[in-house]
This record gives structure tokens, C-alpha cells and sequence, in this order.
């Protein structure tokens, strides 16, 4: 059978349970996509993307990660419920259980537009390790609070260390509660088919089987095309003030190491680097700082063969004005000796931060500072918006550009604008998707953008695209594979990992409650301590890249068959398909389409 012809859960998950498990106090419904933009609530009806399932089948090369989700809904509380998950059989071997990690997702309070709401915002092992007080914020207290101050009504809680369990722990679920698993197939598993039996199992309820059924294609998926950057605000073991809002920043090398490992396995492989400063007192560059951060980065297994971006820009610094001799030759000098060290460690290019979101005459007075960076052999990069083309677009080589979705989305919770409250926008999400979804990528002035930023020799990025915490993660998924492939962009560098400001545990070791207040809004993943605590978001961001691994891996199955004047007529049928790709389709369909074109091509 054509896998084109398979049910739609060939890509996703689909559960089904026995009738000698039935139990009236409870059902297993299927999330299908896992990735969406609907949210599992209780007291709220199930989106449509919750079922009842058949059987669970997923779909994933070696070493990907492919997620799925399963909802449990109970009349009367089930009791330190456990699930269990048995080595999965194949005809060619026996994969560990240990490949299938499952979290709850928990809900949080946070905001989602302007407004906050109750929302799946993370995914934990350990369900008690966060909870939601009915405690407001002191700000909704105040006499002179605005409705939005208001609104603040509940307050995240962290119960002890934030550390989380190594594995799911029993859990009590009351009203319903979306599971998340997430397969890792091993780098060296054989193709094949592979199943197992996943078992919930209530203290006071009877079990339910789930059948679990993993096909690896023989086939392997090749890099991205595009490149994977994130803003990671993060300084290490420099200390800002206590009560300096960002000294969120401040991290430890085993924090660091932990991220940015979290980071390599999402599929973000070149993050930017902050640094408080690049210079040594005497004005020369910090290379025992730099070559620390460096190191961090080869333990995390981010090579070293592409571009180093640097936040800080150059001592002297960069001005929104004309630079004086001095200033500009310091800069220039500093530059060339930053360049070389990197060149000498196999880093190809070294960008310097400008001057973040200028725009007008403050962008247009950088262009002397560019200069000086590219008469260093340095090279710039900056988020910006529309104008930078006709400003700088002749010196900059990588502006990352504000996402045309982003503004419009923000006017959404935008108080003096008309706005779509929190909870109204968590059950009503394509209210959002209307003004900002990936289709604003295709837009004309977009288009023209990047036609000319290409035509200049330069790439060209987007940012808030969307925003980390944006509760949208199929936006997320979409906008960072397709959505860079139909677009034309050359990657995406989104504000944030996490977010610069809040409490942290390096700075208030005493604070819990400030370390539970992280801006879910800006960031992709939660800072817990030496570690982090994945998002549904985060997830998206990485089944985009998928998506992208997957699209390059069909390219070049045509590209191999056309050169060995194979399958002439599927190299047709399937550069035709590709071509016609639109950047809203079915994102599942278009996984399982290619899986199919790619076996294909590759058949004697």
C-alpha cells in the first residue's frame, strides 16, 4: 500500500484500548498532531485534535526525536497512576524502553496575549514540581491597578529545587491530563518496524494498554538547509547586581553546558553568544574568556564550521554616528585580532552585534561602524526592521529581520487597540492565526526583502518569529521549516532561549518564588537549576527543523536518482509535488508524502 494512502495518524499517535480495560471513570483520547495550536484544558471541551484512537503509530528516522500526546479524562480521580513501557520488538532487534521518554504537561498561569490564562505551558516528569497558587500578583492589589494589573489573579509556585525527575513519576489525574511522549530512535537502530505496549495504570482503576508501533525507513535524514540560531541572553559566572533585573543572566558553566546541550538536541546548533564584555582592562580581546565559552561549546557538540555571532559589539564600541580616527582604527584592530584567533580554531566568520532594533537616522548613523567591522575582516549582524534594506542593506550581512507576524500578533492583546483576552485567545487560536500566521512569511514586501538582501551577497534571517513562549507551537513548527523553505530566509535567530530579566537561582538562591516567575511569554524553555525544563513550543521549534531535514532529504533523493537516470517519471511526480508545496499545508500529509517519494526514489 502507498504510504500517501495511510490514515493520517501514520505520522502522528493513535491510541486504542482493549475492552477487558474499559472503565467507566476514565478515557485515552489521541492528540493528533501532537504538535497543534490547541490546548488541552480542563472544564473546557477537548479541541478537535483530541480522538479516540485505533492504534499508535509514529513515524521517525535514526536519531530523530518524533513527539506524540495522549489525553486522560476521568470522572472521579485516578490515584497515583503510573505507565510503563515495554521494550519495543522488531524482526531486526530489540530497541530499549528507555527510547520513549513520557512528561505530563502542566498548566500554568502566564501570559498569552497582553492578557494571562491558564495555558499547557511545560512538560515535566515530576507533575508536583510546579504548581498555581490562587495568589495574585501584589501589582493586581494596588488600589490604582489597570484591569490588566487585574487579571493577574493566580501565581506560578515551584515547590522545592527546581530539578526535575529523571522519569515520570505516578501522578494523580483529576478531570483530564495530556501526556507527552517523545521517541528518540537510536543513531544505529536498523530499519524496520517496532512495537511495544504502553501501560496506564491507575492505583485505583483498572489498567489500559496502549499499543505503540515505530517505523524507522530505511533512509537517513540529511542536515537542514537553513541555520538554526536563537538570542541566548546568557552570561557566564558574571555577576550583575542582585537587584538588576537581569540578572537572570548569570549562569554557571554546568548551566551553561546543560542549555546549550538542550539546545544541539532541539535542532538549534548555533546560538549567539553573550558576553558582558569582549576586551580585557587593557583594551585588548578576552581570549581566555572567549576560548572558555568555546570549549563549553564543543562539549555541547556545536561545531565549529559555521559562523561565531557575538552580541557585544567591538571596544571601542559601535556609535550611531561618525567615528573618530582613533576609535574607528581600535575598532578595526580589535576586530582583526578577534577574527584571526577564531580562523585559527576553524571558525570560518565572526559577526558583531550592532546596535540591537535601531531603525531611522540611529541605524543609518551605524554605517561607519560597519565599515570599520569589515575592514577588520569582521562581518555584522542585527535585528532590525522593514527600513535596514535602504539604511545599511549595502554593509549588513546578516540583518535579522522582526517577523511580519509579530507586530500583529502583539496588537491582538494590545489593551488601547481592541484585544483578544488570554482565555479567548487559548480557545480560540486561529483568531490569532488569521493576522499572524506563517502565511505573512509570503507576503510581497517580505519577498522583496529578501530578494534583495540576496541579490547583495548577504542572508538574511527573522526574529520573534514568533517570540519564544508564543502559545502557538504548530506557528513555531511551520515557521521554521516550511515556512523558511517557501519564504526563501536563510534561518532564524528568535528572542529568546530565555528571557534576560527575572529572579535566578545564581543570583537569589533564596528566591523560588521569583525563579517561578520566568517569562514563559519571551522564552522557548523554562531555567530550572543545572538543567531545563522542555515546552511545547520548544517541541515545535523542533519538528520544524525536521520538517526542513526532511524536505533537503527528498531534494537530494531526486537529485541522486536523476544523476543515475532513475525513476524517471517519480523524479518528475516528485519535483512537481515539491514545487507545488504551499506554505499552509498539512504538515503531517507533507512528513508522510516525503517519506513515501524517498523510499521510492531510493528502490532498485
Amino acid at each position: 500500500m502507498r504510504v500517501r494512502n495511510l490514515h493520517n495518524a501514520l505520522l502522528a499517535l493513535t491510541i486504542v484500548f482493549s475492552a477487558s480495560s474499559l472503565n467507566a471513570d476514565y478515557q485515552v483520547f489521541v492528540v493528533r498532531p501532537a504538535i497543534n495550536n490547541h490546548a488541552v484544558m480542563p472544564g473546557e471541551p477537548l479541541p478537535p485534535t483530541c480522538r479516540p484512537g485505533s492504534s499508535l503509530k509514529v513515524i521517525a528516522c535514526r536519531g530523530e526525536y518524533e513527539p506524540a500526546s495522549f489525553v486522560v479524562r476521568t470522572d472521579e480521580p485516578l490515584t497515583d497512576a503510573r505507565i510503563d513501557v515495554s521494550p519495543l520488538q522488531g524482526p531486526s532487534g530489540v530497541l530499549p524502553a528507555e527510547i520513549v521518554d513520557i512528561r505530563v504537561v502542566k498548566i500554568l498561569f502566564r501570559r498569552i496575549t497582553d492578557w494571562p490564562a491558564f495555558y499547557p505551558s511545560v512538560l515535566l516528569h515530576d507533575a508536583d514540581l510546579m504548581v498555581v497558587d490562587k495568589k495574585p500578583r501584589p501589582e493586581a492589589l494596588a488600589k490604582d491597578a489597570s484591569p490588566l494589573a487585574k487579571s493577574y489573579t493566580h501565581t506560578n509556585r515551584i515547590t522545592r529545587v527546581p530539578i526535575d525527575a529523571a522519569s515520570l513519576l505516578p501522578v494523580t489525574i483529576t478531570e483530564c491530563q495530556q501526556f507527552w511522549m517523545t521517541i528518540h530512535v537510536p543513531d544505529d537502530c536498523p530499519s524496520g518496524t517496532f512495537r511495544s505496549v504502553v501501560t496506564l495504570t491507575p492505583k485505583n482503576a483498572p489498567a489500559t494498554k496502549l499499543d505503540l508501533e515505530l517505523k524507522v525507513p530505511d533512509f537517513e535524514l540529511l542536515p537542514p538547509p537553513f541555520e538554526y540560531s536563537v538570542y541566548h541572553p546568557a552570561y557566564l559566572d558574571r555577576s550583575h547586581e542582585p537587584d538588576n533585573p537581569h540578572s537572570f543572566a548569570n549562569i554557571t558553566a554546568v548551566q551553561l553546558l546543560a542549555e546549550l546541550k538542550n539546545m544541539v538536541a532541539h535542532g538549534c546548533t548555533n546560538p549567539n553568544m553573550y558576553t558582558q564584555r569582549l576586551d580585557t582592562e587593557e583594551g585588548n580581546p578576552d581570549f581566555e574568556m572567549l576560548m572558555r565559552l568555546i570549549t563549553i561549546r564543543d562539549c555541547a557538540g556545536i561545531p565549529r564550521d559555521q559562523p561565531l555571532y557575538l552580541v557585544q559589539d567591538p571596544p571601542p564600541g559601535i556609535r550611531s554616528e561618525p567615528l573618530d580616527p582613533d576609535h574607528r582604527q581600535r575598532m578595526v584592530d580589535f576586530v582583526r585580532q578577534v577574527v584571526d584567533w577564531a580562523r585559527s580554531l576553524g571558525i570560518p566568520d565572526v559577526y558583531f552585534g550592532g546596535i540591537d532594533e535601531a531603525s531611522g537616522a540611529a541605524l543609518r548613523g551605524e554605517r561607519d561602524s560597519f565599515e570599520a567591522i569589515h575592514e577588520g575582516s569582521g562581518k555584522v549582524f542585527v535585528a532590525c526592521g522593514n527600513d535596514f534594506f535602504e539604511l545599511v542593506g549595502d554593509l549588513l550581512d546578516l540583518p535579522v529581520l522582526l517577523h511580519p507576524s509579530h507586530g500583529r500578533l502583539d496588537k491582538i492583546g494590545h489593551v488601547e487597540r481592541g484585544y483578544l483576552r488570554g482565555p479567548e485567545a487559548v480557545r480560540n487560536p486561529q483568531e490569532m492565526l488569521k493576522v499572524g500566521g506563517a502565511q505573512t512569511l509570503m507576503e510581497p514586501f517580505v519577498q522583496e526583502l529578501i530578494a534583495g538582501v540576496h541579490k547583495d551577497g548577504f542572508r538574511i534571517f527573522t526574529y520573534m518569529d514568533p517570540i519564544g513562549g508564543r502559545t502557538l507551537p504548530e506557528l513555531h513548527r511551520r515557521n521554521r521549516g516550511l515556512g523558511l523553505w517557501k519564504s526563501g530566509l536563510d534561518g532564524t535567530m528568535t528572542w529568546a532561549y530565555t528571557h534576560i530579566a527575572n529572579g535566578s537561582l545564581s543570583s537569589m538562591p533564596d528566591r523560588l518564588d521569583a525563579m517561578a516567575q520566568q517569562s514563559l511569554f519571551m522564552g522557548l524553555v523554562f531555567r530550572a537549576q543545572d538543567s531545563v525544563i522542555d515546552t511545547p513550543g520548544w517541541e515545535g521549534y523542533r519538528e520544524g527543523v525536521d520538517d526542513a531535514r526532511y524536505l533537503a532529504t527528498l531534494r537530494d533523493a531526486i537529485e541522486q536518482a536523476q544523476a543515475a537516470s532513475k525513476h524517471g517519471a517519480e523524479v518528475k511526480a516528485s519535483q512537481e509535488w515539491l514545487d507545488r508545496l504551499e506554505i499552509d499545508t498539512d504538515l503531517q500529509a507533507m512528513r508522510q508524502e516525503i517519506v513515501h517519494r524517498v523510499e521510492l526514489l531510493g528502490s532498485e
